[in-house]
């Protein structure tokens, strides 16, 4: 009878313990959560810290194959923009994007995820000690539930270290890869504290010293080391940043391998140039995504207009680069035809110049006006050449001249003030004159402003068309070797990130004019032989009212590529061209999808 009623008893104890269990199990996600967050703020300020990260940080890492997703070779070649920035920039080269408000949301959105991760090891850590500890008040379901619920980042760490490194070594390896980084094994190893980080650590560091360019060995060995460490004192918080070393790693390798295909395929992308856009272009068109008529009627409207001022003939090309010129330098408003989107930052850029060059003739003048008639003439350009010096320091880059007028004031009366060989090289009396005469000046609707446009035009546009016709009939290769000179370099030093030390050019005397047609030259000439024969050459349709024929959608474009035999860095869609005869012919290849079109 005793022995019947023990067995009922224990069956009632297990039929007990099962339940609890149960419970826990199955209780609402937000009890455990709960839970998690108590765990957190029992440890101290940085666990608050921690615990706001983990509540609202995302859970996917800030670097992953899809945020790498551009320097695929296939994005590389496919990509418009790449393909008409390489003619224009000798040294293009990928970079980390963290500039302005995006990058600065960046770089808070990345700081948030690792503290969060590292919330997730200190949760995991500590139910670790306490089931190693049981003091019987709490089932060991508990802390197996705390540990599944809170594991919501350092799996998918483990997944975009396997899938960036996959990209990275030959196909021969990738299994090995694959194999050795099981991320549901790691996990279970890792939840049952027998993960061997240490070994893990050692092996990556091998790999991917093997795989680097040796200048990233000093890297591999810091993210060993950190994680070595980590593991060895069971410090999150140095996980975490071997974690995240390993990762930027990973990103600057694959930023190292997309530059360097760039640097070697260079000369194939700038040959092939006009050819690919002219059919992606052609494309867009076909869908609709881009009028060309209001283009072609534009062009059409200023070609009839200085036709009838001009006294001689006026191609169409020479019409392009007047009207461009005109309403870069008159208006800093005028919306500029949609065929330029690909050129807007740089059109942008050359009339900030235009702008600035007609604001130092101004202040020129201004000086000129202000100094007595017992200063030599021959000292006035001299003048003029230190006023532009240091008016540029003033003003910076973005030409913030109605901003310091009072800065500039204060240069040309000092320059005034030296040249008339006053001892004193201020007067607070002639400042707020100088200021005055400024602030009226370099007003864009002022007479004085509207002069030195008009004369900065017919000065430039003899020498632009000139240039323009020069070149216009130039293969894109040979104009970037014409309009894009070459800068002697000091050597360039590669720093972790991908980022790139920028080396100073070497200084060597360049006419701002000539510089400024040199560039918007290049700009037109490209521009013409990209959108000539799709956009302003062509007879408008005639209209068919209803009865109008649709449209029909040019096919997408075909990447083509050649590479030298034995190179290193060949994509799977691309042929290689095995003459190596040095002359880039087209070659067939399979047709790849434009990454970019449906998003235009």
């Amino acid at each position: 009878m005793d022995d019947q009623s023990s067995k009922v008893a224990a069956r009632s104890r297990t039929d007990l313990e099962h339940t609890a269990s149960t419970t826990m199990a199955t209780q609402p996600e937000h009890d455990v959560t709960a839970k998690i967050e108590k765990h957190l703020r029992a440890s101290g300020a940085r666990g608050v810290e921690l615990l706001s990260a983990f509540r609202n940080a995302s859970t996917h890492p800030p670097i992953s194959p899809d945020s790498l997703t551009e320097l695929d070779m296939p994005r590389i070649i496919n990509n418009p923009e790449l393909r008409h920035e390489v003619n224009f920039e000798r040294e293009l080269h990928f970079r980390p994007n963290l500039d302005g408000a995006r990058g600065k949301q960046k770089i808070k959105s990345a700081e948030d995820y690792w503290k969060a991760l590292e919330a997730e090891l200190y949760i995991l850590n500590f139910s670790q000690t306490a089931r190693a500890q049981p003091d019987g008040t709490v089932s060991p379901h508990y802390w197996e539930d705390v540990v599944w619920e809170s594991r919501k980042r350092l799996p998918s760490v483990f997944e975009v270290v396997r899938d960036i490194l996959t990209t990275l070594v030959p196909d021969q390896d990738q299994a090995k890869i694959v194999e050795r980084l099981d991320v549901d094994l790691l996990i279970q190893q890792i939840n049952n504290g027998v993960c061997d980080l240490v070994d893990l650590a050692n092996w990556l560091g091998k790999v991917l010293k093997n795989h680097c360019a040796p200048m990233r060995d000093g890297l591999v060995d810091k993210m060993r080391k950190a994680i070595t460490k980590a593991a060895q004192q069971a410090d999150q918080k140095l996980m975490v940043s071997g974690l995240r070393q390993l990762l930027n790693l990973l990103e600057t390798m694959k930023l190292d391998v997309a530059n360097h295909q760039i640097r070697h395929m260079r000369p194939l992308l700038i040959y092939d140039t006009i050819n690919f856009l002219k059919q992606y272009h052609n494309h867009r068109i076909g869908l609709g995504k881009l009028n060309p008529e209001v283009s072609r009627l534009w062009l059409e409207q200023e070609f009839n207009t200085l036709s009838a001022i001009e006294e001689k003939p006026m191609s169409y090309l020479d019409t392009l680069t007047h009207a461009l010129l005109r309403d870069l330098l008159c208006s800093s408003t005028t919306s500029l035809a949609s065929t330029f989107y690909l050129d807007l930052d740089r059109l942008h850029t050359i009339r900030v110049d235009m702008h600035n060059m007609v604001c130092h003739l101004v202040c020129g003048n201004i000086l000129v006006d202000l100094l007595s008639p017992a200063v030599p003439r021959c000292e006035i350009p001299e003048a003029r050449t230190v006023l532009h010096s240091s008016l540029t320091a003033i003003v910076g880059s973005q030409g913030l001249w109605a901003e310091r007028l009072e800065n500039i004031a204060a240069e040309i009366i000092r320059i005034v003030l030296t040249l008339e060989g006053r001892t004193r090289p201020y007067d607070a009396d002639l400042i707020a004159p100088a200021e005055h005469r400024l602030h009226e000046d370099l007003d864009p609707n002022s007479s004085a402003f509207r002069d030195q446009v008009q004369d900065l035009l017919y000065r430039l546009l003899p020498k632009t068309k000139e240039c323009v016709n020069a070149h216009c009939r130039m293969p894109a290769i040979e104009l970037q070797e014409a309009l894009v000179p070459s800068m002697p370099f000091a050597p360039i030093h590669f720093f972790g990130m991908g980022a790139v030390c920028e080396p100073v050019p070497v200084a060597r005397p360049i006419d701002p004019e000539t510089e400024l047609i040199r560039r918007f030259s290049h700009v037109v000439v490209l521009h013409w032989q990209v959108w000539a024969d799709l956009v302003y050459l062509v007879e408008p349709e005639p209209n068919y009212g209803l009865s109008s024929p649709p449209t029909s959608v040019s096919p997408e474009p075909v990447t083509c590529a050649i590479f030298d035999p034995g190179h290193k860095f060949i994509p799977k869609a691309v042929v290689t061209d095995s003459e190596g005869n040095g002359i880039p012919t087209p070659a067939a290849s399979p047709s790849m999808e434009l990454d970019n079109l449906n998003n235009d």
